[in-house]
């Protein structure tokens, strides 16, 4: 069973995860630990584990095409090209880009943050952050998501500004016409928001919104939004080992 049948249910008949089958897929899953108890694994945040789908595909390149992609000039760099180039289509597919040009990738999350942070430090006018030019981002950020704006406001004379929690743990959006503005750059975490994401960005108006799907993302699907300066949808793809940035050409210069 695929991992995919195994998450939509389709072979049960219903919406339900067949568990076993999922474990299945992962091969490290079969390890048995001290006193004989079976691995069961919660730290993905950190490092997460391969299916054999992976695993199988990388030991393919790794022993058939392996060579340099976009600039070997003989057959196995052109097949690790092909093959690079033909994930950015599925990725495009499964986040339902418009173009496969909006998929950019990054070596992990914290990587893609520092990109679009520094991207927006230099960058020329409508998208380059500056005095006048606020960030909100919000309490509950892993230190990743805040570092880079700091810097970001203390090296352009923007202000950092911050949405606060819930007593239920959620983002706390009372404010929001008061901290979003035109002259805005909002950043969130969508795991933990994701019933409130899509209110976010629609009262986003001109401001640029970049959301931290890094978890949720490959769950709940991405919707584009097309607004102001536009969006950027942060995705990640296994974790923190690989990443996409999804966004459109104009709302994203320089980071191709």
């Amino acid at each position: 069973m695929s991992l995919d049948t195994a998450v939509t249910g389709s072979a049960l008949g219903s919406n339900r995860l067949d568990v076993e089958a999922i474990r299945k897929d992962f091969p490290i899953l079969e390890r048995r630990l001290a006193d004989d108890r079976p691995l069961v694994y919660l730290d993905s945040a950190n490092t997460s584990q391969k299916p054999r789908q992976v695993l199988d595909t990388l030991r393919n390149h790794y022993e058939r095409h392996n060579a340099n992609v976009a600039r070997a000039v003989h057959q196995l760099g052109e097949e690790a090209t092909a093959a690079f180039e033909a994930a950015r289509d599925t990725l495009a597919a499964f986040v339902k880009a418009p173009s496969r040009d909006e998929i950019i990738f990054t070596r992990g999350v914290t990587e893609g943050l520092n990109l679009v942070a520094n991207v927006l430090a230099w960058a020329d006018p409508p998208y380059g952050v500056g005095p006048g030019d606020e960030v909100v981002i919000t309490e509950m950020e892993h230190h990743s998501n805040i570092v880079p704006w700091q810097l970001l406001t203390q090296r352009t004379g923007a202000t950092l500004r911050w949405f606060g929690i819930t007593d239920e743990g959620r983002m706390d959006l009372s404010n929001l016409d008061d901290l979003i503005t035109e002259d805005a750059v909002g950043t969130y975490e969508g795991d933990a928001n994701a019933g409130q994401a899509d209110r976010l960005d629609d009262g986003a108006g001109g401001a640029a919104v970049l959301g931290d799907e890094l978890g949720d993302g490959v769950h709940r699907g991405l919707r584009q939004f097309r607004r102001g300066r536009g969006g950027v949808r942060l995705l990640g793809i296994g974790a923190h080992d690989s990443t996409i940035l999804v966004g459109s050409p104009e709302a994203t210069p320089g980071m191709d």
